[in-house]
């Protein structure tokens, strides 16, 4: 089964990731912090979420570690889009994509159905 890690301390926004991920046949890893973010690269995701306003200023060194950890792992941040510097310091900080959270959550469907094939 494909595995993705999601970085979020959302509970309520994460369970709506953990459904469309069920819904897709992705297993879906939740990282609320360093520890459990670091259990889950361990398991060799395919793809990582960044909630950036969840993560706020550590969402920067979370990206980098997983870039270095998993180099060739697609990673796809996603935030409010009037955080225009969070978004900005996530694409220098290595995200593959960055979202504005409405459009993470409409492509979100599609994301996951592109690893499963």
């Amino acid at each position: 089964m494909t595995t993705c890690l999601l970085l979020t301390s959302d509970l309520i926004f994460s369970s709506r990731i953990q459904q469309a991920a069920n819904h897709a046949h992705v297993d879906c890893i939740i990282a609320k912090d360093e520890t459990s973010m670091h259990a889950g690269l361990v398991r060799n995701p395919t793809l990582v979420f960044v909630d950036l306003e969840a993560l706020g200023e550590q969402s920067d060194s979370s990206i980098k570690t997983v870039r270095q950890t998993l180099p060739q792992v697609r990673i796809i941040a996603f935030g409010s889009h009037v955080q225009t510097d969070l978004l900005s310091a996530a694409k220098e900080a290595g995200a593959d994509f960055v979202l504005a959270r409405s459009a993470f959550v409409q492509q979100l469907p599609t994301l996951l159905q592109s690893q499963n094939t």
